[in-house]
C-alpha cells in the first residue's frame, strides 16, 4: 500500500501546526514557512524570549507555550494541553537537539556526564515524547501529519558522537514504524521523515569547516520541508544531493568507514 491509496482527509481551512523546537535553527525558519503557507502556527520551545521574538515575525495568528521536552512527564502534559488550547491539531513538526548547547561534532570524549545526559534526554525522549502526542491526538481524530528531523549521521553516524548518531538513528526508525503502522491500519496519518546533512544555524556554521561540503542555508532547508510536508512525502534529504551520499555510507565497509569519517 501506498499513501495514495489511503483515505483522502481535506485540511479544514483553519489548519493548525504545532512547530517543536521553534527558537532557533531549522524550527524557526519551518515556523514562518508554515506560516506563510496557511498554518495557524503553535510554537515550542524553552527559551521564552525567542518565542516572543519569533511570534514577532510571524504575521499570521500564532500561540507560543515554553516546554521542556526533555522533561517528559510534564512535556506531555503541556503538549496535550496546547493542542487543546489551539482547538486541534493538523501537523506537528518536531526538530529537537541538543546540539546548539554542546555541539553535534564535539567528540563526546570532551563532554561531561551532564553534557551527554542533556543531549539523551533531549534527542531520544524529548523527540519520543513529542512523537507520541502527536500520533495518541491524530489516531484519535482519524487524520494528521508528523513530520520528524533526524540526520544523515543515522546510517553510519559519527564515531566522535555516538549518542548525537544513536539518536538521530532513533529518530528515523520511530518514525518509519510509525508510518507503516499508520499504512497497515489504513488510516491517513501520514508520516514524513525529514533527513539534512549540514544546515547552517545561528550555533553551527558548518560553512565556515573545512571539509565540510554541500552545505544547506536555513532558508533554503526549510523551503525544501515544505514541499515534503505539501506532497506528503515518506523522507526528504536535505538537500537533494544528500541521498546519493546516504546510498554510499549504507553500503560502505566499516573499514573504509573508519578511514572516511570523524
Amino acid at each position: 500500500m501506498e499513501y495514495q491509496d489511503l483515505p483522502k482527509v481535506a485540511l479544514p481551512k483553519d489548519k493548525k501546526a504545532i512547530v517543536v523546537g521553534a527558537t532557533s535553527g531549522i524550527g524557526r525558519q519551518v515556523a514562518k514557512e508554515l506560516a506563510k503557507d496557511g498554518y495557524e502556527v503553535g510554537l515550542i520551545g524553552r527559551r521564552l524570549s525567542l518565542l516572543h521574538s519569533l511570534q514577532k515575525e510571524i504575521p499570521t495568528k500564532t500561540h507560543i507555550k515554553q516546554i521542556d521536552v526533555s522533561k517528559m512527564e510534564s512535556a506531555k502534559e503541556r503538549l496535550e494541553e496546547f493542542i487543546t488550547e489551539m482547538g486541534g491539531l493538523d501537523l506537528m513538526f518536531v526538530s529537537v537537539s541538543a546540539q546548539g548547547d554542546i555541539g553535534a561534532m564535539e567528540p563526546t570524549a570532551k563532554l561531561d556526564w551532564q553534557q551527554v545526559k542533556k543531549l539523551v534526554e533531549v534527542d531520544v525522549n524529548g523527540f519520543w515524547v513529542s512523537a507520541y502526542v502527536a500520533v495518541k491526538q491524530f489516531e484519535k481524530q482519524g487524520h494528521g501529519h508528523l513530520v520528524g528531523v533526524s540526520s544523515i549521521l543515522k546510517i553510519n553516524g559519527s564515531i566522535a558522537a555516538p549518542e548525537y548518531s544513536g539518536a538521530k538513528a532513533f529518530a528515523g526508525r520511530y518514525l518509519d514504524v510509525i508510518r507503516n503502522r499508520m499504512m497497515k491500519n489504513k488510516l491517513p496519518i501520514y508520516v514524513t521523515e525529514i533527513i539534512p546533512g549540514p544546515v547552517d544555524v545561528e550555533r553551527q556554521k558548518y560553512s565556515d569547516l573545512k571539509g565540510i561540503f554541500w552545505v544547506t542555508t536555513k532558508e533554503e532547508a526549510a523551503k525544501q520541508i515544505i514541499q515534503a510536508i505539501r506532497h506528503k512525502r515518506k523522507d526528504a534529504y536535505i538537500s537533494k544531493r544528500w541521498r546519493l551520499i546516504a546510498w554510499v555510507m549504507s553500503i560502505m565497509p566499516d573499514w573504509l568507514y573508519r578511514k572516511i569519517f570523524p
